[in-house]
């Protein structure tokens, strides 16, 4: 062995040993708390949240949305799709196709908000 390695252990078993602190017991949380239903969501009055606002009923409708999509374009590769324009029969075709066109309408919404507004003093007059 190495003179530092033997100083090492020496200096160890010289030095007090000070007592480790017990650590701290994870609380439990009796059988019937675990079990107990949560409380509802509430809104700004107080009255529980309307189910299509609920932060799991968001996340499921999402999950749902993406796997009607995946699915609609999966059907698209297996069905012949007797497109009357060269472009129906491309991949995911009504997918892509329905977005733009969403896309589109919200465009043009704003585009139509922003030329038929008004000042707010037009009904002061």
């Amino acid at each position: 062995m190495s003179k530092s390695k033997k100083s090492k252990k020496a200096l160890a078993k010289q030095a007090p040993q000070t007592p480790k602190a017990p650590k701290p017991e994870k609380s439990q949380a009796p059988q019937d708390m675990a079990q107990a239903p949560k409380p509802p969501l509430l809104d700004v009055n107080g009255h529980p949240l309307h189910w299509l606002v609920r932060p799991t009923t968001i996340k499921m409708l999402w999950l749902g949305g993406i796997v009607l999509l995946a699915f609609v374009t999966w059907l698209g590769t297996t069905v012949h799709p007797h497109e009357k324009f060269g472009i129906e029969g491309t991949l995911g075709f009504y997918s892509w196709y329905g977005f733009a066109t969403c896309v589109g309408m919200v465009v043009f919404a704003k585009l139509l908000g922003f030329m038929l507004n008004k000042k707010d003093t037009y009904y002061d007059q």
